[in-house]
């Protein structure tokens, strides 16, 4: 089932409304939720509290001399990145159905076409008409979003 609407934060902050005024496309919002999913896999584990060691991990011999060539950095997300993950997982995917989220998601963290129809048991043009169809709602529902605080912070004071 495909959500019809799409409900977004009633109070999104004016960097969160700057960043969403620059996506223009179903293009710009799937790269959006492709970058979430890379920030997301990114982040720490949640682990229990207390049940830990205070010692440091001791690295392994191959990632010392990889740390050491300086071939790999790990990638690590900015407060902005952050910001916009928390933005597309807790506003733009809420309103959405559970299938659709983890559809949305699943797309965006690479699985192909193929795979993805065989396991919500569709063919591949239905699940591209699927996705195309829940990024044209959620980047409609980003303009009126936009469009209504615009309005709203645009309006002249009444008290005045």
């Amino acid at each position: 089932v495909v959500s019809a609407q799409v409900h977004l934060c009633d109070v999104p902050t004016p960097a969160c409304l700057k960043r969403r005024a620059a996506l223009n496309t179903e293009k710009d919002v799937m790269e959006r939720i492709e970058a979430a999913v890379k920030v997301l896999r990114c982040l720490p584990p949640v682990r229990v509290q207390g049940y830990g060691s205070g010692w440091p991990d001791m690295p392994t011999v191959p990632s010392v001399i990889e740390s050491e060539a300086g071939d790999t950095v790990p990638f690590r997300p900015t407060p902005w990145e952050v910001d916009d993950m928390e933005d597309v997982i807790f506003h733009w995917f809420k309103p959405l159905s559970t299938d659709d989220k983890r559809m949305l998601w699943k797309r965006a963290g690479g699985m192909g076409w193929k795979r993805l129809a065989f396991e919500y048991g569709a063919s591949i043009r239905t699940m591209q008409r699927r996705v195309h169809k829940l990024l044209g709602g959620i980047l409609d529902t980003l303009r009126q979003t936009v469009r209504r605080h615009k309005i709203v912070c645009d309006a002249p004071e009444q008290h005045r």
